[in-house]
């Protein structure tokens, strides 16, 4: 009687600590999504400051005819 409760408490612990370990591996995997996207987002950035900086003209241009 003993050894089986002994047995199904290990069990409760080793599932717990599994399950532990589950949440903890699916937290990392949102970090990691969170961290691609953001990286993705200063891609755009830097590419949206490159091509501004190289139709700056036409990019007045177009945002005067905006404007008026």
């Amino acid at each position: 009687m003993l050894e089986s409760k002994n047995k199904s408490e290990e069990r409760s612990e080793s599932d717990a600590s599994t399950n532990d370990m589950i949440a903890h591996e699916k937290k990392a995997i949102q970090i990691q999504h969170l961290l691609t996207v953001h990286r993705m987002m200063l891609i755009l950035v830097q590419i949206g400051h490159l091509v501004l900086r190289k139709n700056h003209c036409k990019v007045n241009k177009i945002m005067t005819k905006m404007i008026n």
